[in-house]
């Protein structure tokens, strides 16, 4: 097994990837969401 070098190795994505679709669908369902309601939004 390879050693893990660098945090990218572990987690590939970084905060702004994740972050960025969220605050998009959260803006788009008016700045109050449920989970789930979030969750649907950041699929579509």
């Amino acid at each position: 097994m390879p050693a893990i070098t660098a945090e990218r190795d572990v987690f590939p994505v970084t905060y702004d990837q994740l972050m960025n679709p969220l605050l998009r669908a959260l803006a788009r369902l008016g700045g109050s969401a449920s989970n789930s309601e979030l969750l649907d939004q950041v699929i579509k």
